[in-house]
């Protein structure tokens, strides 16, 4: 299986929605994933920012942050 270490980018694009294209490429990204075909390698950092984006520029509470993510 082929591992992939992803940006926050990757995690964030499906979540947001933004830009659309983006989005969509990211999410078929994650889709892979799900079936299988990729291992997602996440690090802290990368969680912290993904933390960090969704709390100040989209403003959303931790509690959902943590649901989400």
């Amino acid at each position: 299986m082929t591992e992939v270490l992803v940006d926050a980018n990757v995690l964030l694009r499906p979540l947001t929605a933004q830009p659309p294209g983006l989005a969509r490429r990211a999410a078929k990204i994650m889709q892979a994933a799900e079936r299988g075909h990729l291992t997602l390698i996440v690090t802290p950092l990368i969680l912290a920012e993904c933390v960090w984006v969704l709390e100040t520029s989209y403003r959303k509470p931790r509690e959902t942050i943590v649901d989400t993510l």
